[in-house]
């Protein structure tokens, strides 16, 4: 919050700083910051920081209609503390063909807001082990 490009309005600076101190404090492999679109009823990446690779991404968008069990997750504005990612039932949309994929193994989303509605998630993933999150995470 006492960032200069937080408190100029830089966005995607912003953003930048957010997701890669993210993944540096909690010491994840992928930390991102993703936009909720309830008309659209899909979720867009907006900045995402690989640790790993040292670099930024963004884009991508997932639906509604594609991973249900997840939005209703977001939706009901849901903390999502995920050890064992691939055995969480708000995640099994995301079991084949992500976390398999990209060997995520734990993860924690967690809803922003925005004029008191959800606005999008915050989201960490750690890669090739299990983290064991702290009540302080």
């Amino acid at each position: 919050t006492k960032s200069a490009h937080v408190q100029n309005g830089f966005i995607n600076e912003a953003l930048a700083e957010i997701t890669q101190t993210l993944g540096s404090v909690l010491g994840v492999t992928r930390s991102a910051v993703w936009s909720y679109q309830a008309t659209a009823k899909s979720i867009t990446l907006e900045k995402q920081y690989l640790a790993k690779e040292e670099k930024f991404v963004e884009g991508g968008e997932f639906f509604e209609k594609d991973i249900p069990t997840y939005f209703k997750s977001v939706a009901e504005e849901e903390i999502i503390v995920a050890e064992d990612a691939a055995a969480h039932p708000s995640l099994v949309e995301f079991k084949t063909g992500y976390l398999d994929v990209l060997d995520i193994r734990s993860m924690l989303d967690v809803p922003f807001f925005l004029d008191g509605k959800v606005g999008g998630v915050i989201c960490c993933e750690h890669q090739g082990e299990t983290k064991h999150w702290t009540p302080e995470e």
